[in-house]
């Protein structure tokens, strides 16, 4: 078993819940309990009204021709106040008893009559008002509601007209007042208590859930329904209502999705589990229309009639979606408990078969039989051939606690099982202790009322009873002292502080106090001296170890917790074993996670380091930029390099060779990062060795420059390199080109050429020939060299931003300076690329001649 998280919001839902569901079941048991003992005060119509259209559908003997009210008048008002709904017709009862007279308002072709209405006892209608109401109230679910003049629960007609009424109510027998507690009072309670308790133990379980609506809904169709909720106030009675009529009939559909997820919901062996969806859609479907037209009706029955018709066309399939659900159901029971290996599982199994087959089948049976002979109603039938099977419904939600509870079917009874004969036995010392003060204190005030007593013997009575106060209390405190040693408390707290353990070595982060707390807290709770965590997956049983449990995560044994025997030398229990094992598997898992969390420091360390020695690179490859221009009269230029990672393989460079020539170049390794950042950094430093070095001619520095990379670089790896040397004076220029991009000149008309030599990138042959250009520079002409990143930038398209595109932007800013060019440049492409990532290192160097 593992322990259970309690997360927030399905709890804070559950107690919402129990607590409004709790508020109505008591009050209704008190009326329910209130009418038991005293029905004849509870006050009834003497006349039938319809909840479809509050029309007058019959009476009693001759009570409507006494009332003057005939069949078919509509109610209007009850005492002068207005009737709409349900709530208006049943609030006059609460201020009445029988006995008593209202005067009901009918509008009976279009006239209104009044009519002057003795209320009866309740108990005067035959098989008493509750299980009149409940059996109505199933026998509704079949699909057919009771016949009009049909015989009573008592197996007798009601009085036709014209008859004479009957002289006293009929008397509420034994079977009836017991049908009356069982179903309406305990069969009830109990569903809602162990519903409640499963579902406040394992609130993250949808089985749990399942089963609480389950319950919910099957206590609710067996306590029937009173109509006694339709007087509460509208605050209480419209969710009553609601609750009542939606659950009532729902209870199917909950009862094939815990037949299909019982005992595991992640199981994959189900029977016709695709038959789910289209059953609870349509249980759902009459539930909610069911619910709605109901509580609607507690307000306004002309305004629901619509719902209340649309209900009662979906009725008849009722039956027929519930039998199919309720087939499902055993199907799925005795299809798992063939496929099951599991001895314990299927033994569960078959008790649940066998106590729902003994709880649901006579009342099933029942409703069939009533179906098929001629759509008659049971109700009719000898009360002995209907109560029975009531009666045994209640054996359903005690067979689901036997199973769940006391076998374990869903491991909420671990604790429950050992603690509840302390539990009860230290509730009933505190019973017998308050019981007993009220005695004593009772007869010390009656004693002392006497009024011939003087008032010393008075305070000696007082005295005598705080003295006897006092002794009970020791009593009690001596009781609660034997329970604990007789009832073995401490195995309780032990359960529980090992449970709570298992959920706090999750939340230790240190190995070494993890180990110690869990050796600390198991030998405190079990009184076991001697508790060894080891660390060691191949570690040799001691010597003196009673008991050993690996420490498994993921597969992988991790250690073994070890133990000693205790100080009282019992032997370890299955619940002890059961207990440390879960804790075992915590303690395992936590371990795993401090392992898995030292790997991710440890790899956090090593990519910090990464991304420092990346930070470095960065910084010195923008060293190796030129950052100072060398002023060139007649000349603006402007460069700018940015990489598409922290470092990248895009270089540029301008330089003054002697006083009369400026060199520019612009190069492309390929690849990024710092791979391609070393190959740039040599490139760099080999250019300027060359230039510098005397190497006047252009083809025959490039051809130098390509032996050089060749031999400093592998074969996989290349360089492109654009060049010029440019005469400010008199604006010639010439230049070559390794494998780059063509320059851009732009005339000072508008005019452009592409300024393309056809050599081969560097690097990638031994030997290899440089062709080179020449050109002039005329007064307000631009010359734009640039790398593949500038014209191959892609949009989130996937459109490419091109040579034309920023030939077209050069053209229209070529008045401008070449640094505005340049920034106007890179802002149209970054604008171009919007979302889309930077692919490549960006480069160009603008120049204009002025």
């Amino acid at each position: 078993m593992k322990p259970l998280r309690h997360p927030r919001t399905p709890v804070i839902v559950l107690v919402l819940l129990c607590v409004l569901v709790g508020a109505f079941q008591l009050r209704t048991s008190v009326d329910l309990y209130g009418y038991i003992t005293g029905s004849e005060g509870y006050p009834r119509y003497p006349v039938g009204f319809s909840s479809r259209d509050l029309s007058v559908w019959g009476g009693r003997g001759d009570s409507l021709a006494q009332a003057g009210l005939q069949t078919g008048d509509r109610l209007v008002s009850i005492d002068g106040a207005e009737v709409r709904g349900l709530a208006d017709l049943h609030t006059p009862l609460r201020r009445k008893r029988a006995g008593d007279t209202v005067t009901a308002t009918v509008l009976r072709g279009g006239v209104r009559v009044d009519a002057v209405l003795k209320l009866e006892a309740a108990s005067s209608a035959p098989g008493g008002r509750r299980v009149g109401t409940a059996m109505r109230n199933l026998q509704s679910k079949s699909g057919q509601p009771p016949r009009a003049g049909a015989p009573s629960a008592a197996g007798k007609k009601d009085a036709a007209p014209g008859e004479a009424p009957r002289r006293r109510p009929a008397p509420l027998g034994a079977a009836e007042t017991t049908l009356l507690i069982m179903t309406g009072i305990l069969t009830v309670w109990f569903c809602c208590i162990l519903g409640f308790f499963v579902a406040f133990r394992r609130p993250a379980d949808v089985l749990a859930w399942e089963m609480l609506g389950l319950l919910l809904g099957f206590g609710q169709m067996v306590a029937g329904e009173t109509g006694s909720n339709y007087a509460w106030g509208l605050a209480w009675t419209l969710p009553a209502t609601a609750y009542i009529t939606f659950f009532s009939n729902a209870w199917p559909a909950f009862l094939l999705w815990f037949g299909l997820d019982f005992p595991d919901p992640s199981s994959k062996k189900r029977f016709a589990a695709w038959l789910r969806w289209p059953l609870t859609f349509a249980i759902l479907l009459i539930a909610g229309a069911k619910s709605l037209g109901t509580t609607g009706a507690v307000i306004d029955v002309a305004a629901f009639t619509p719902v209340n018709q649309f209900s009662d066309l979906l009725s008849p399939w009722f039956f027929w979606v519930t039998a199919a659900a309720i087939g499902i159901f055993f199907t799925n029971l005795g299809y798992k408990r063939g496929a099951m290996t599991d001895p314990d599982g299927r033994r569960r199994l078959r008790m649940l078969y066998a106590g729902a087959s003994v709880s649901l089948a006579p009342i099933f049976g029942l409703l069939l039989a009533a179906r098929i002979w001629g759509g008659s109603n049971f109700i009719q039938w000898t009360p002995w051939t209907w109560i029975p099977p009531l009666l045994m419904l209640s054996l359903f939600p005690v067979t689901l606690a036997y199973v769940i509870v006391v076998e374990r079917a869903m491991e909420v009874g671990f604790v429950i099982r050992q603690g509840l004969q302390y539990a009860l036995a230290t509730r009933a010392v505190f019973a017998a202790q308050v019981i007993l003060t009220a005695i004593v204190i009772f007869a010390a005030l009656n004693a002392a009322s006497e009024e011939d007593l003087r008032r010393p013997m008075r305070m000696q009575l007082f005295a005598l009873a705080i003295i006897g106060v006092l002794l009970l209390r020791k009593a009690a405190e001596k009781a609660r002292v034997w329970i604990d040693r007789k009832f073995f408390r401490e195995r309780v707290e032990a359960e529980r502080v090992l449970s709570d353990l298992g959920q706090q070595v999750r939340r230790i982060m240190d190995t070494s106090t993890l180990i110690e707390t869990v050796a600390s807290r198991i030998s405190a709770a079990l009184h076991v001296p001697r508790v060894e965590l080891s660390l060691s997956p191949m570690g040799v049983t001691a010597s003196g170890v009673e008991i050993e449990i690996p420490l498994e995560a993921g597969g992988r044994n991790l250690g073994w917790l070890r133990l000693g025997p205790k100080k009282s030398e019992e032997p370890y229990s299955g619940s002890d074993r059961k207990l440390l094992e879960t804790v075992a598997s915590q303690t395992a898992l936590a371990l795993e996670n401090h392992r898995l969390a030292g790997e991710v420091a440890r790899e956090a360390a090593a990519r910090e380091f990464f991304n420092r020695e990346l930070e470095i690179a960065r910084e010195v490859q923008e060293r190796l930029l030129p950052h100072r221009k060398p002023a060139v009269d007649g000349i603006e230029y402007e460069g700018r390099c940015r990489p598409a990672q922290s470092v990248g393989g895009d270089y540029f460079e301008y330089f003054m060779l002697g006083n009369d020539s400026l060199c520019l170049a612009v190069g492309d390794v390929s690849g990024k990062g710092i791979p391609a950042s070393l190959v740039m950094a040599s490139l760099q430093s080999s250019l300027r060795g060359l230039v510098f070095g005397g190497i006047q001619h252009l083809a025959e520095l490039f051809e130098k420059l390509n032996e050089l990379i060749d031999e400093a670089t592998a074969r996989n790896r290349f360089a492109t390199l654009w060049f010029c040397r440019i005469e400010p004076v008199s604006g010639l220029f010439t230049y070559t080109s390794a494998g780059h991009n063509p320059a851009l000149l732009v005339r000072s008309d508008g005019s452009f050429e592409w300024l393309d030599v056809r050599g081969i990138a560097l690097g990638l042959v031994r030997q290899a020939d440089y062709p080179v250009g020449a050109g002039r520079l005329l007064e307000g002409d631009i010359l734009v060299i640039y790398s593949d990143g500038i014209t191959e930038a892609f949009n989130p398209a996937g459109d490419e931003y091109g040579e034309q595109r920023m030939l077209e932007l050069i053209a229209r800013n070529r008045s401008a300076p070449a640094q505005d060019i340049l920034n106007t440049l890179f802002e149209d492409v970054t604008a171009f690329a919007g979302a889309a990532p930077q692919h490549d290192d960006m480069t160009a160097i603008v120049l204009k001649r002025v």
